[in-house]
Order: structure tokens, then sequence, then C-alpha cells
């Protein structure tokens, strides 16, 4: 059990579902959850650039969208032979023709071509303090891989190698991290708490400048994709919001709502 927490996830028709889940070791938990099309909450967790696409990493797929939010299904990447538990990847980099995603779960890197094959050569395991990865980026030959209960940005050279120079803390506002990027020296990490983007520059000082909130409506953001000099937010109410990347100016014109069949259900423990 990852500290205090666990997530189910699987395909699920709309409705209301009351679970209970009992155990000498994890205690009771209570699950209540409303189910809709689009209506409370997708399994869709992290965006990534590739080729010109926007990729939407839902459960074992990513869904395939062009700049201007088109469908674009010949971009579709069904994630095969996935030893990985279903929905609990959390974060995704494009780098070297190839897609790196991170499972919260086993702490593990994934990797996959990009016929969703799998490419085991290039995994890695994440360190053990990144007991729940939320967010994954690549830039310059390096990763890096926000951790959600160590509230540190892990970094990881291409081999899995730790380079711990170049990791960095969360500010103290930045508590519920969902996502990371990096334009132009910087990065930004969404928090879900308090729906902003934080910025922090290459040796993880806070920017606040460079920070800005998201927009009515992207509450629940779980992952940041650049492309164009615009952020793009995938959103768990299951619509990509767009921002300018110079001035954080939201572009609701370009936003548009992905299709999701399948709903994640989050649970924690009732103390």
């Amino acid at each position: 059990m990852p500290k205090g927490g666990f997530r189910i996830g699987r395909r699920l028709q709309a409705g209301t579902y009351y679970l209970e889940v009992t155990g000498e070791t994890v205690g009771a938990y209570r699950i209540l959850a409303h189910v809709g099309d689009y209506g409370t909450d997708t399994a869709a967790w992290g965006i990534v650039h590739a080729r010109g696409r926007l990729l939407v990493v839902v459960g074992d797929r990513l869904l395939g969208y062009g700049l201007d939010g088109e469908r674009a299904p010949d971009a579709d990447v069904t994630l095969s032979d996935s030893p990985a538990l279903p929905f609990s990847f959390r974060g995704a980099a494009y780098a070297s023709g190839v897609f790196y995603i991170a499972e919260w779960w086993n702490e593990h890197v994934h990797v996959f071509d990009r016929t969703g094959g799998r490419v085991p050569g290039r995994e890695f395991g994440l360190a053990v303090a990144d007991a729940s990865s939320a967010g994954m980026a690549h830039d310059d030959g390096l990763f890096h891989v926000v951790d959600a209960y160590g509230l540190t940005a892990y970094a990881y050279a291409k081999s899995g190698t730790r380079v711990p120079r170049h990791d960095f803390a969360l500010a103290s506002g930045n508590g519920a991290p969902s996502g990371i990027a990096r334009l132009d020296g910087a990065f930004y990490v969404a928090d879900r708490e308090d729906a902003r983007l934080y910025a922090y520059d290459s040796t993880g000082s806070r920017l606040p400048d460079r920070g800005f909130p998201l927009a009515p409506g992207n509450t629940r953001p779980r992952g940041i994709a650049v492309a164009d000099r615009r952020f793009h937010v995938v959103d768990g109410a299951g619509r990509v919001y767009v921002y300018e990347a110079d001035a954080g100016r939201h572009v609701p014109e370009a936003g548009f709502v992905f299709a999701d069949d399948s709903v994640g259900v989050e649970a924690w423990r009732d103390h």
C-alpha cells in the first residue's frame, strides 16, 4: 500500500458505485464513486508531445491529437505487453524515438516504441523515494520525475542512473504536484490543490513571476506537454487546456475534449 492510500482503475459504465475494502494491514476504507462520460473524472494521467502530435496517457493507451485538438487516431499507441498495473502510469516523456512512462505502483519507468512494443533494455527503476511518481519530463539528456510524497523532482540520466545534483525540492505551496515540463531552462510543475503552474529555475529556485494560475475549470491538472511555445495541460475532467508559455494566457479556443471511455477511481483511508 502506498503510504496511506490506494487507487482503483478500470473501465466502468456511467453510474454510482459503492465499494468497501477491509484487511488486517490496510484498515477499513469506504469508497463512493460517481462515474459519467465526462462528468467527474477520467483515467487520463499524462500528456506528451511527440512527432508533431499530442498524446494523452489513458490507461494502457496513448490517444493521439493534432496541435489543433483534432483527433489523430493514426498516432494512437497501445502499450502492449506491459507489466504495469492498469491505470498506474503517472507521467510520460518522449526521447530518442521512444516513450518513457513512469509507473507509480511499481516505481518503474517503462519504455515503449512508437508501435507500443516494449523496449525493456532502456527501462529503469525509480529511487525508493519516488514512491508515487506524478509527472515526468525530459530535456537536455535528463529525466525529471516528480514524487508526490517526497515533493521533490528527482533527476535521472537516460541510462536510469540517478543524478542527485540535478534534483530539486518543490516550493511549500506546491504540495500536490501533477505534471512537470521544461521550457527555456525553467521547470513548470502543475499543482492539483491550488490549480496553478509553479515555475523553477534550473537549480530548483522558485520563479514566482513565471508561474500562473490555471483557468477556471482546469482544477484537476494531470500532466503538461510543451508544443509551439504553449503549455497543454490535461485535466481529470476530460479536457486539455492550452496556455501561452510567455504570459500564461489561457487560449480557450485551442483546448479540446479528449475521448476517454475509462474512468479512474481514487480512494483514501477514512480516518
